[in-house]
């Protein structure tokens, strides 16, 4: 009998993040590569994007009758993951449940429930395909790496698994998704696809545990895979989902090259350090040529004393520089500010006057969280966002909402970050991206 297996993106908690999805939907690329290992495993594979409201989680159930079923989530989707394991476990008692995710890879302490057969950390696809060939013989996920295997109601380490080649990896199964594509948008940018050509970063922001998820290393993709890739997309604008594409200038231009002998014609939009513009003008430029319409910089902070807490290597002078050029090459900015919870009046004040002069493009906002896997995360102790049994209350780590001490009362606290964001509403056509990239939404892992 062909094994069925239903992949699902949760929605978040609407009432804790009132704008919720209106700023950006992207396609859900981390399932779409499971789903292709699963389609060459033989898996009868469906996904499930919860953000989209005209499907439900219990009609899915009751008309595919998975028998596993693998959720992916951030941090903010931690109880509405365990919400989805307790209702399929009621109407799907036999089906098998995996969990991973960023979240699952840094923490995955926070699904040993008994609902949970599995959780897999670090990057899925390799694991799932061992995962699937073990259901095939009859040993399912015994002998299986890269997982947390329930056992006797207690949780075991399995240990982990490499990270595979980015070129072994399969297309992404994004014919699963035909029906919702249309609607995947970031921003004005619409319909919108997710492409990447790099794992990992060798930087080490203390904000970010992306680079911790890959050991720091830097893996890349062959050029004649990537092109090939784009070339299948429909999409007209295409979303570099690396964490940071251009660090390798010789292959970044080969690329770019690639494509234009190729004659594919798109709008891209990337990430990019302020360092890489300012040391490789000329590969933005070359991007520029071929389609690059925006990047997302990851400014953080003007103030110097926080840029170097955060370890960016990179000084406000040069920041204003790297917007200069950013504006000669003709690519619309969206930048990223964390907003401190030690913020005062003045802070706020000082950060509206230096977007206002650079005129920035789309400036985003998050509020400085420490994410689980950060350095910011040693411990709970300054955590004032709490559940009863003395965890964090995830729930409210969308980047939205102090989870620790503020210096201003945090109503004040939230009603200058209020005024900051709405300050710039007319310049930022997608209010709830931030989130989306500050704990990277299209994570690589499962």
């Amino acid at each position: 009998m062909t094994p069925k297996m239903l992949l699902i993106y949760p929605n978040r908690n609407e009432e804790i993040i009132s704008y919720a999805d209106t700023g950006a939907i992207t396609e859900p690329l981390g399932l779409e590569y499971l789903a292709a290992v699963a389609k060459e495993n033989f898996c009868d594979v469906r996904i499930l994007d919860l953000r989209f409201h005209d499907i439900t989680l219990e009609d899915t159930l009751k008309q595919f009758k998975a028998d596993i079923v693998g959720i992916t989530g951030l941090s903010m989707h931690v109880s509405g993951i365990l919400e989805i394991c307790k209702k399929i476990k009621e109407l799907l008692p036999d089906c098998k449940i995996l969990i991973g995710g960023h979240h699952a890879t840094v923490m995955p302490g926070d699904f040993f429930v008994h609902e949970v057969d599995a959780v897999i950390i670090g990057e899925g696809t390799q694991t799932l395909d061992l995962i699937l060939k073990s259901l095939i013989n009859d040993t399912f996920l015994k002998g299986i790496s890269g997982i947390w295997l329930q056992s006797n109601g207690s949780f075991i380490c399995c240990g982990s698994q490499p990270v595979p080649s980015l070129d072994d990896q399969p297309m992404p199964a994004r014919k699963l998704n035909t029906e919702h594509r249309k609607h995947y948008f970031i921003g004005q940018m619409k319909p919108i696809a997710l492409i990447r050509t790099s794992l990992g970063c060798p930087f080490r922001c203390s904000f970010c545990a992306l680079w911790k998820v890959t050991g720091g290393k830097y893996h890349t993709r062959q050029t004649d895979n990537i092109v090939k890739e784009l070339a299948e997309i429909q999409e007209p604008f295409i979303f570099l989902v690396d964490d940071e594409p251009f660090i390798y200038p010789e292959r970044m231009e080969k690329l770019a090259k690639r494509i234009q002998e190729m004659n594919i014609h798109k709008q891209y939009f990337a990430y990019c350090r302020i360092s890489t513009i300012i040391k490789y003008p000329h590969l933005l430029k070359a991007w520029r040529d071929i389609g690059l319409e925006g990047v997302f910089l990851g400014i953080e902070t003007i103030f110097s004393e926080e840029l170097r807490a955060y370890k960016k290597g990179i000084a406000l002078h040069e920041i204003e520089h790297g917007l200069k050029i950013a504006r000669k090459l003709g690519l619309e900015v969206s930048a990223g500010f964390i907003v401190n919870t030690n913020y005062t009046e003045g802070n706020f004040q000082q950060l509206t006057r230096f977007i206002e002069h650079h005129k920035i493009d789309r400036p985003l906002f998050s509020i400085l969280t420490p994410l689980p896997g950060t350095e910011h995360l040693k411990s709970f102790d300054k955590i004032t966002k709490l559940q009863s049994n003395g965890r964090p209350a995830w729930n409210y780590f969308d980047l939205q909402h102090p989870v620790t001490g503020t210096v201003l009362a945090e109503d004040r606290f939230m009603a200058e970050y209020t005024k900051l964001r709405n300050t710039f509403a007319s310049y930022e056509n997608f209010s709830g991206i931030t989130a989306k990239f500050g704990e990277l939404q299209n994570s690589n892992t499962f």
